[in-house]
């Protein structure tokens, strides 16, 4: 299903829609004024979305969700479990979860797990919102979702070449585009309006890949690996994770042969953004960073460069990267 996207005001669409359930974030809690049906969530956890639907059993009907990452994923969840539709609002543009079909979780036993679940009805984008200062570092994050991109493609390379995986030609070619807006939107000093219009755009290509595809593989490689089990050890925005991702896969493909200017281009970007980089060393450092990465395995179900790397030079380049980034 294509969601709709709705150039609107966000508190006029809440006085006509009249939702059943609002779905928010301790961020995103004060944007509504009802006091009832509520769901608050701080992280996607199955566990309590679970507990919730035991006591909310109502089935087909409406969701209205307001946040970023974490609320999109409860909401998808909790809506594909009730078979309802839900709108959402993002309050920052720093995933491409509300338009993919894939719902993402971190499972207190087994790590981060992911299955396909729904899709947005509709998205309310409120350039206003979007623009409050609090959440332009999160937007940059989003940046950094469509970067990723070109670490997923030369991943698919490796898997053409060594596991003889095939690819839609026409897809390859619309995820060569993502690559291009997230250089441009790099290559800007500041968020503009027309910046946030361009990542919204690269965003829905990048679900509708992922929904055409019938998974993220055109979108999400190795750097996706490596950001889940950072995201699964310290709270942060999907983004950060991947930041670390992509410089390390990078530098393992450029080991192997496999460049790309345009991942130069990007990672160079990555390496000098102040915003995201104060971001990150308020939350994390080297040590915790360096402790996930002894963690880090391939997957069975996505051929990555981590296939073919050897145990020691993933630690190595890895700590390397993570050493050089915090200027140690």
């Amino acid at each position: 299903m294509e969601p709709i996207i709705l150039f609107s005001d966000f508190k006029k669409y809440l006085d006509q829609s009249a939702p059943d359930l609002y779905i928010v974030s301790e961020h995103t809690r004060d944007l509504i004024n009802e006091k009832e049906n509520i769901l608050e969530v701080t992280r996607a956890e199955i566990q309590t979305l679970d507990k919730f639907l035991e006591k909310f059993q109502q089935k087909q009907f409406k969701i209205v969700a307001i946040g970023a990452g974490s609320v999109v994923d409860a909401a998808k969840y909790v809506s594909f479990k009730t078979d309802s539709q839900f709108c959402f609002i993002p309050s920052a543009l720093s995933t491409n979860s509300f338009a993919t079909h894939r719902n993402s979780f971190f499972d207190r036993q087994h790590g981060k797990i992911s299955f396909d679940s729904s899709v947005a009805s509709e998205i309310i984008a409120d350039f206003d919102l979007l623009e409050q200062p609090q959440v332009y570092t999160l937007n940059k994050f989003g940046i950094v979702e469509i970067a990723a991109t070109v670490i997923a493609q030369l991943d698919c390379d490796i898997s053409s070449k060594i596991n003889k995986e095939s690819f839609n030609t026409e897809l390859r070619e619309r995820a060569q585009g993502l690559i291009l807006g997230a250089v441009k939107l790099l290559s800007q000093r500041t968020l503009t309006r027309s910046s946030l219009k361009l990542l919204l755009s690269c965003l829905l290509e990048s679900g509708a890949l992922t929904r055409e595809q019938g998974n993220g593989r055109l979108v999400s490689g190795s750097e996706h690996i490596i950001s889940s089990y950072i995201e699964e050890d310290t709270i942060c925005p999907h983004g950060m994770g991947l930041l670390f991702g992509i410089l390390i896969t990078h530098e393992l493909h450029s080991n192997f042969g496999y460049r790309d200017k345009n991942a130069d281009i990007i990672v160079e970007h990555l390496k000098n953004d102040t915003d995201m980089y104060k971001y990150i060393k308020s939350v994390t450092d080297h040590e915790r960073l360096e402790h996930v990465l002894d963690r880090v395995l391939p997957r069975k179900d996505k051929f990555t460069i981590l296939d073919i790397t050897p145990r020691g030079q993933l630690l190595s380049v890895g700590r390397k990267i993570i050493k050089n980034y915090f200027h140690l």
